[in-house]
């Protein structure tokens, strides 16, 4: 084990991490609730944190450079791992790992592994309110194939019929609408701790809907299709919990669970397939959740 990095800002112990994936290993529990680690990104970077061989529960919280804001957490329940998957850019961050109880006492590990994000294309501020000039044509959604029997995929199904309906949303938060560029990093498209809708369009996208029943747009009903050719979204916080949903038009929407690499890493998760173009990408989701919770415009 290493030393106690302690659980105050002054003292929290800084990591080095860099493109190989680097550890760290310690204990917490009894009078020791807390352990607090610094990193330091020299630019917008890509980070996938997982914390493993848990004997008890514990959680892992990502904070700001005050060690005061959190920006993602994972509390699952029990001995289960924690990961958090986020994009963050050049600063520094705190990781905190938290007793599950004053009585629990396990070691951790803590696995980390960063990728800095080179754009494809010039990053451009995501708008709000102002949907962007020509939306994309329906045209080349329409002429994509719907036969996917070709890729290999550890789990598929047609996109369920739902009888979700927008009128029974109450979206009362933002409404955040993406550009035609990329929108990710410190330029994703956020919600807040209320019920938003977000909508991309092209290019590499993410879309974190916070807290609260989001609506994350892949389509929209007088703009048409979104995602054309190879761009694609990832849905990086949908909870079936919180009441999200994911707009669709009526159309052969695929879905499979899969390992997928993107610009962002490799995610794991439930893509939705457009034919045989992967449009998104909901992290961490099964099939049967993402599939639950479709809605139809």
């Amino acid at each position: 084990m290493a030393k106690d990095p302690g659980d105050k800002l002054r003292s929290a112990l800084k990591l080095k991490i860099s493109g190989a994936p680097s550890s760290f290993s310690n204990q917490i529990g009894g009078s020791d609730r807390s352990d607090l680690l610094r990193i330091t990104l020299g630019r917008l970077s890509s980070l996938n944190v997982t914390m493993t061989g848990l004997k008890a529960n514990a959680d892992l919280r990502l904070f700001d450079n005050s060690g005061k804001k959190v920006l993602a957490q994972s509390r699952l329940t029990g001995k289960q791992s924690e990961a958090i998957n986020t994009s963050l850019e050049a600063g520094t961050y705190y990781f905190k790992v938290s007793a599950g109880s004053r009585r629990s006492r396990t070691p951790y590990q803590l696995i980390f592994a960063v990728t800095e994000i080179v754009p494809a294309i010039s990053t451009t501020t995501a708008s709000t309110l102002i949907p962007p000039p020509n939306p994309p044509s329906s045209s080349t959604a329409d002429s994509r194939s719907s036969d996917i029997s070709s890729i290999p995929l550890t789990a598929k199904a047609e996109v369920a019929r739902s009888s979700l309906d927008i009128s029974s949303l109450m979206l009362t938060g933002r409404l955040v609408i993406g550009t035609y560029g990329n929108d990710f990093g410190i330029n994703a498209l956020f919600g807040t701790s209320g019920s938003d809708q977000l909508y991309g369009f092209t290019g590499y996208d993410e879309l974190y809907g916070g807290a609260g029943a989001d609506l994350f747009g892949l389509t929209e009903q007088s703009l048409g299709y979104f995602y054309p050719g190879d761009s694609y979204a990832v849905i990086r916080d949908f909870s079936v919990t919180d009441g999200d949903v994911i707009q669709l038009k009526r159309d052969s929407y695929f879905l499979a669970t899969d390992v997928w690499t993107t610009v962002f890493g490799t995610i794991f998760g439930t893509v939705i397939y457009s034919g045989t173009a992967p449009i998104a990408v909901v992290q961490n989701a099964s099939l049967s959740d993402v599939n639950s919770r479709i809605l139809f415009v």
